[in-house]
């Protein structure tokens, strides 16, 4: 009965993750997007940074191409992305904001071996 009843509960919270499983994985192929272009047409391509310069910088041996020097900063910036949306989620939503330790009625989390019957 009461492996039933956590079974349960876990389905109902797993319940609608595909949806949001879609969009992570949409908004992150678009971030992915976005920092490739900023590499590719802002900082290289405008001249801010060079393959000389980062080699000179970061002390990289002048065997480490050209590409790995651009996935390396587009994953760099992807991570910033992420974060910084992760830090909005966290701000903007309802349960981000709430205050912990006061008590209510209505727990976001029911302890599955409670009952409520007193049995």
């Amino acid at each position: 009965m009461r492996i039933d009843k956590l079974k349960e509960m876990e389905g109902k919270k797993r319940q609608g993750s595909t949806g949001r499983t879609l969009v992570q994985g949409i908004w992150l192929l678009i971030a992915i997007g976005l920092a490739y272009a900023f590499t590719e047409y802002v900082l290289f391509g405008g001249g801010y940074v060079t393959p000389n310069m980062l080699r000179n910088y970061f002390l990289l041996p002048a065997q480490v191409p050209v590409w790995a020097m651009k996935a390396a900063i587009i994953f760099l910036l992807v991570v910033a992305i992420q974060f910084f949306l992760f830090l909005g989620f966290a701000i903007a939503n309802p349960r981000g904001r709430a205050r912990t330790g006061k008590p209510n009625a209505y727990s976001d989390d029911p302890d599955p071996f409670d009952n409520p019957y007193g049995h």
